[in-house]
């Protein structure tokens, strides 16, 4: 199911509706695969039961921390607008990352120059896995120079 997280540490921070079917099956599992285009960590939930309201807000507000670095949110309050009311149907989730399986791509069809201003966006901002992405697009197979 399509969702958004945000890597916190070793953990993947991630919310959903409470009412989503998956819910049963994050339960019963010891370790769920999180696909994403680009890797796929295998991660083990860390804690089975539904976080408090001040959970539900820290990952939230990671989340849009994550999202919206510029910090264009509102913040998150457990009883402010506009999360606080929305707070108590979303369910969040804690996955520690066990294992990255990744395999870089570098779509060749675009071109050259799509490519370096990507990079080079990439390189600027420094997020996360940024700069290891441009290293790895700097020495795939295939570029033309």
């Amino acid at each position: 199911m399509p969702t958004h997280f945000t890597l916190a540490g070793e953990e993947l921070l991630l919310h959903l509706a409470g009412a989503k079917p998956v819910w049963q099956h994050l339960e019963a599992a010891a370790q769920v695969r999180l696909t994403v285009i680009g890797t796929t960590p295998p991660s083990r939930p860390t804690g089975g039961q539904r976080p408090a309201a001040h959970a539900k807000a820290e990952i939230l507000t990671a989340q849009l921390g994550d999202l919206r670095p510029e910090g264009r949110h509102d913040p998150v309050t457990v009883d402010g607008a506009p999360y606080g009311r929305m707070l108590s149907g979303l369910r969040g989730v804690r996955l520690a990352v066990l294992r990255v399986d990744a395999k870089f791509t570098c779509d060749v069809h675009n071109p050259t120059d799509h490519r370096e201003r990507v990079t080079a966006h990439l390189q600027e901002r420094g997020h996360g896995l940024d700069r290891r992405c441009v290293a790895a697009a700097a020495s795939a197979p295939g570029r033309d120079r």
